[in-house]
């Protein structure tokens, strides 16, 4: 897993940006206040564009992190990414090379 870009928690939401292949942009993941489970409890938005969703999770350790199914970000199809808390405190968007 690589580091796809990093991210700051502002309330219950994430700002940040990613660079992953053919695509460089901020990205904002929001809370949805009625989201279910199959439709993720945040939403994914690239300059404002919806551009996937994610999930809130729990690790073996009893970390938190989102699950993020990001799509529509370029030619990379759909990918599978991972928002976790880093040692500084800052948020890390890992994902695939």
């Amino acid at each position: 897993m690589i580091t796809l870009g990093t991210f700051t928690k502002t309330g219950t939401a994430f700002q940040g940006s990613i660079i992953h292949r053919d695509f460089a942009g901020g990205i904002d993941i929001v809370p949805v206040g009625d989201g279910t489970v199959a439709d993720g409890t945040y939403r994914v938005y690239a300059d404002g564009a919806p551009v996937g969703s994610a999930w809130q999770a729990r690790d073996a350790r009893g970390r938190d992190y989102l699950l993020v199914r990001l799509a529509g970000i370029g030619d990379a199809g759909s990918i599978t990414c991972y928002l976790v808390c880093d040692h500084s405190g800052f948020h890390a968007l890992l994902g695939p090379a």
